[in-house]
């Protein structure tokens, strides 16, 4: 119950879940991807062209993320990230209308922008040409608090469902580092924070083997 009355107060969403549906059903029929649509949660990932590599060396993770706050932060909340050799993971919550009419633009225009930025530069840099994303990147809607806790464990394990470390906090290119501390961050905490209670539930969210755990554990 914590969870769902905390999903419930920090979104104060109007929109119903059968709205998102017929959002999803009308962006099929339309041979669209939905819209990113204000105060929703949304599981937001991409890859490389035929899974070619978006990150060969340091420097290109963080101008990646460089971009992604200039970007993206006026318009969306991130609440996780994981960026891999080639793909990434985004956890977010776009901001009121209120806010996007502020700075004009929506939060898929935030996030074409980014991309557009990194291909760009990355194609300069490499000497290539063409897409370097797959297009158009995916987005899935969450309209439950659990499948937001759901999808933050995902992220952050990221790295280890692909082999490549067995300590979560052996991966530098994660959000999970900033929930370790208290240091100020653009990441937006909270929700999560509060939906797992402390730094025990947060420990214990990620040491679950699979997300069927979470219904019975928050």
């Amino acid at each position: 119950m914590k969870t769902v009355r905390v999903f419930a107060n920090l979104t104060q969403l109007s929109a119903t879940v059968s709205f998102i549906s017929w959002k999803l059903l009308h962006a099929v029929v339309m041979g669209k991807k939905p819209v990113l649509l204000p105060e929703h949660f949304y599981h937001v990932y991409n890859r490389g062209n035929n899974g070619e590599a978006l990150f060969l060396e340091e420097r290109n993770y963080r101008y990646f993320m460089r971009l992604y706050v200039e970007h993206v932060n006026p318009v969306a909340e991130t609440l996780a990230y994981c960026l891999m050799g080639n793909h990434f993971h985004l956890l977010l919550r776009v901001r009121p209308q209120i806010v996007l009419d502020a700075v004009g633009k929506r939060a898929d225009r935030g996030l074409a922008n980014l991309f557009i930025a990194y291909a760009m530069a990355t194609n300069k840099d490499r000497g290539r040409s063409g897409s370097l994303f797959e297009k158009p990147f995916h987005r899935k809607p969450l309209s439950h608090p659990r499948s937001v806790l759901a999808v933050a464990r995902y992220i952050h394990r990221n790295p280890v469902h692909h082999g490549f470390i067995t300590d979560l906090r052996e991966w530098p290119w994660s959000s999970f580092h900033a929930y370790l501390d208290d240091q100020p961050s653009w990441l937006q905490r909270a929700t999560v924070m509060e939906m797992v209670g402390d730094r025990a539930g947060l420990a214990a969210l990620h040491k679950l083997p699979d997300e069927t755990g979470i219904a019975t554990a928050f």
